[in-house]
């Protein structure tokens, strides 16, 4: 009895004392115990009397013992064969396996009962030594069959209505209607996929030629499983089935999840093919009746295979003959992309060093990110060349005839204009100047033209602050593209320039949350408190927020000088008097005197028609917020310049202009130059940021002048004019040595004759030669 709870225990789960031998001792220990009381002690019988043609036991005090034992260990014998004959979790093969075992420890275990009780009570009608052995060899018969016979008959299939039988019958209508289509399948990868679908597994279609002709259901084969084990299948081969006469073929095809491999043809040397079907293949396949029905749709499937595949080698030898002229085209494409990618290397480096000798205003050239889309721009004069080359890279600019047309009048304000001014044009000078100082943030503007370098000299004073940018007459409308664009990124992110040696302008992302504070914070009439390393900046956003409230009064700047140590209360009270509805700005709040400032605070409580700004330093421990506690003022952080890492180049454009401005002098600050400045000495304000590039135009303006005689303004000219000029100059002097003698000439500059020849009448040398002469 305990033998059969045993293996009804391994045959129910998957080896259940794996790794627990203890669990087994105490599985049989009752049974020692059991059959220690019988040998030597008379507690279990006491003996023995004869019953009909046999023996019947006279049982002992201790007998129940006995009949507990059987009870319980036949009941989870049938327990666990009945869990798995229904469980889920143990595979198909297994559920059959443990339905046989059932059906037949059945008769037994019902004779074991019936025996006991019938004992008991005095129904004895049955012995044990004849009705048990019968019993006892059904059982065996039948385990026999489920523990040594792989492909077991399921014995709810022959139940009316059971679950088996219905699922059964749909699996076996499957695969009758894939035999009946299978003629209609036009491709192997259809025939694979149909397949999948109808036996519910992975499939995957292995020929001898190529590791995998066709995939379906999510199949993962890999070509692991050796061809030569491959040819050695000649009928279908279940891993189960082989795992005592083939440990190794089963092992290799646990470990690919390959349930069984079914052969098409493996004796041919071009049609041969094999199917590897996945684990989920043992779920729907493993009664008789199952594999009769797959091996009939795999006779089918052989045959049509027999002649798809042939037609799939040739495809695949053309396949291959394609794939080896494409590897070819690859290894001449490789060879072309590392030359292409030298050649880039070479254009990256010079193009590294054209951005370091540049001007530090060519923002524009450094990021692609930049557009003009929605800047309205503006050409003024009758230069058609120009304005086809602006129009290639401003789609939105319009041409009017000059300042005063009708036409450009009722336009409304654009934000850069390109005007082209003749010498002496003062009717057009005016009308320039007027539609430049008519507005608060006037539109940046670009002249060019003989008279360009007159008018910036005659309204210098008036238009300082505005972005205002003269270049050289003749310039090369390439050079007049790429100064619009950097203007156009500089009006575009400036705000004011009401203070032009402050201007309110930058892209960083401190400085425009520190602008929309200030614009959220001017309407009110709230008191605000700046806090900031800057103070000149800080009374710059002073007076921005000013002209940004509408207020009618005037802006006052008061410093600590203004407002000395014992000021009387007159002195206060016409200071207030005086910016009345106004803004009254405090730029040195923390180095006031205190009992002053407390009562200019007091007047300003009482008066309460002037809004209140107060700037004090960000550097100090203490701030004076306390002083104006009553006033309950906002306080807005003014962001340092060591913040605004990415202004500097706008503000750099900014400050180019207004020296160029006021100078009359084109030189521009050189991009290496400005990152050395920020890199090793990073200005702390904006004056001192000022003041370094003024140190830095100086110095490039003296290599200018130094490098005059070899290379004109690089600014001016695109690079192939500075070549051409260069050219020409070295031509003439090598022409003035040899005393007009171009054949010697010629032979100096190692050029052909006509070359020369060429190249002097290009550069005009030829006719400059005739004129000195005479």
């Amino acid at each position: 009895i305990t033998l059969i709870l045993h293996l009804s225990l391994r045959i129910s789960t998957d080896d259940v004392f794996k790794g627990q031998r203890y669990h087994l001792a105490l599985l049989y220990l009752p049974a020692f115990f059991l059959e220690f009381l019988l040998f030597f002690t008379d507690k279990l019988v006491l003996g023995f009397k004869p019953f009909q043609y046999s023996m019947l036991r006279d049982p002992g005090p201790w007998y129940f013992l006995f009949e507990t034992y059987v009870y319980i260990y036949l009941g989870a014998s049938l327990f666990y064969l009945s869990y798995g004959a229904s469980s889920r979790r143990v595979s198909a093969i297994n559920r059959a396996r443990n339905r046989l075992w059932l059906l037949g420890i059945a008769p037994l275990i019902l004779l074991f009962l019936y025996l006991i009780l019938a004992n008991h009570f005095g129904w004895t009608k049955l012995t044990s030594t004849f009705y048990v052995p019968i019993a006892l060899a059904f059982f065996l018969i039948i385990t026999t069959y489920a523990t040594h016979q792989y492909r077991l008959f399921d014995i709810q299939f022959y139940i009316p209505w059971s679950k088996v039988r219905k699922r059964k019958t749909a699996f076996y209508d499957r695969i009758r209607q894939m035999i009946a289509e299978i003629a209609d399948l036009g491709t192997a990868d259809i025939a694979i996929k149909r397949l999948a679908e109808t036996l519910r597994c992975s499939v995957a279609l292995v020929g001898g030629g190529k590791p995998i002709l066709a995939l379906a259901d999510g199949a993962r084969f890999t070509a692991e499983i050796p061809q030569a084990t491959l040819r050695q299948v000649e009928h279908i081969m279940v891993a189960n089935e082989i795992a005592d006469s083939l440990p190794q073929v089963h092992a290799l095809m646990k470990s690919q999840g390959v349930a069984a491999i079914v052969p098409f043809h493996p004796r041919s040397q071009y049609a041969s093919g094999w199917l590897l079907l996945g684990e989920s293949f043992n779920d729907e396949v493993y009664t008789p009746l199952d594999f009769k029905m797959v091996e009939t749709l795999f006779d089918k499937m052989a045959d049509l295979f027999l002649d798809k595949l042939v037609l799939m080698r040739a495809q695949l030898n053309e396949a291959l003959r394609q794939i080896q002229l494409l590897e070819t085209r690859q290894v001449a494409m490789e060879a072309g992309f590392a030359a292409l990618k030298t050649e880039n290397l070479a254009l990256l480096q010079q193009n590294t060093l054209l951005l370091k000798t540049q001007a530090a205003d060519s923002i524009s050239e450094k990021s692609p990110r930049i557009s003009t889309d929605g800047d309205d721009i503006v050409l003024l004069g009758r230069d058609k060349v120009l304005f086809k080359t602006l129009r290639q890279n401003f789609p939105q600019i319009q041409q009017f005839t000059h300042s005063g047309s009708s036409s450009f009048k009722r336009m409304a304000a654009p934000t850069l204009v390109i005007c082209h001014l003749e010498q002496n044009d003062v009717a057009e000078y005016g009308r320039v100047s007027r539609l430049l100082l008519a507005s608060p943030l006037p539109p940046a503007a670009l002249f060019y033209g003989p008279g360009a370098a007159t008018f910036s000299d005659t309204y210098k004073n008036s238009l300082l602050g505005y972005l205002l940018e003269i270049v050289p007459e003749n310039a090369e409308p390439e050079l007049i593209t790429r100064r619009v664009r950097a203007l156009a990124e500089l009006r575009r992110h400036t705000y004011t320039t009401a203070t032009f040696d402050q201007p309110l302008l930058g892209q960083s992302p401190a400085f425009v949350a520190q602008m929309a504070q200030a614009q959220r914070l001017a309407p009110l009439v709230d008191p605000v408190l700046l806090r900031t390393a800057d103070r000149e900046q800080a009374i710059a956003l002073a007076a921005y927020m000013h002209q940004r409230s509408g207020s009618k009064g005037v802006f006052r700047v008061v410093r600590a000088r203004d407002l000395p140590e014992g000021a009387s209360d007159d002195i206060l009270k016409k200071l207030i008097a005086e910016t009345a509805h106004g803004t009254l700005m405090l730029a040195e709040l923390d180095g006031m005197a205190r009992e002053v400032c407390g009562r200019l605070l007091s007047e300003l409580l009482i008066a309460r028609d002037v809004r209140l700004l107060g700037a004090f330093c960000s550097l100090l421990e203490q701030s004076p917020t306390q002083l104006l506690a009553p006033f309950r003022p906002f306080i807005m952080n003014v962001a340092d310049l060591k913040d605004r890492r990415e202004d500097l180049h706008l503000l750099a454009h900014y400050f180019a202009l207004q020296f160029s401005l006021q100078t009359g002098m084109q030189h521009y600050i050189q991009q290496a130059a400005l990152e050395n400045l920020i890199a090793n000495d990073y200005p702390y304000d904006m004056v001192a940021f000022k003041h370094a590039l003024f140190t830095l135009r100086q110095d490039g303006a003296a290599e200018a002048v130094a490098d005059s005689e070899i290379i004109p303004c690089l600014s001016d000219n695109t690079l192939d004019s500075h070549v051409a000029a260069l050219e020409a100059q070295i031509i003439a002097e090598t022409l003035k040595r040899c005393n007009g003698n171009k054949s010697k000439a010629a032979r100096l500059l190692g050029l052909r004759p006509n070359t020369l020849h060429y190249k002097l009448e290009r550069y005009g040398i030829a006719q400059k030669t005739k004129v000195d002469k005479k």
